[in-house]
């Protein structure tokens, strides 16, 4: 049973296991990809689209945000709390090159969904200098 119990801490812990800051929570991802882009899915609810922010730089995409404990503002007795508050943080190395300048993100019905089109290189076609004997 200890170990059910650490195994659960470790994944379900209020800071991520590798984050270099406390206080920092992961949002649950889902990260897929089209012959046209790559989806990172993140599930964070009780948002507004202005509490994110979305940076790439050398092929890594971070989002950021903070969503605010609304329990702190009034005199409650919580019971139970397993939705997490606070700033989160996400990283995720883009696979191949992508178009940084046409990333777009929605956020509907409690998700984060990042768009991030693959920059597709046009073929190229080099000669070969063959020599003869």
């Amino acid at each position: 049973m200890e170990f059910n119990a650490a195994f659960d801490h470790f994944f379900s812990s209020p800071r991520p296991m590798f984050s270099l800051s406390s206080g920092v929570w992961s949002p649950p991802a889902d990260v897929f990809e089209t012959d046209e882009e790559l989806v990172v899915k993140l599930e964070v609810g009780g948002m507004r689209s202005s509490d994110f922010d979305i940076t790439i730089r050398n092929n890594l995409l971070v989002v950021r945000g903070c969503r605010m404990d609304c329990h702190q503002a009034c005199q409650v007795h919580l019971h139970n709390v397993e939705v997490r508050y606070g700033r989160f943080e996400r990283a995720f190395e883009m696979v191949g090159p992508v178009d940084a300048e046409a990333i777009r993100a929605d956020y509907e019905q409690g998700f984060l969904i990042v768009h991030v089109p693959k920059r597709i290189a046009p073929p190229k076609s080099i000669s070969i200098a063959v020599e003869t004997d």
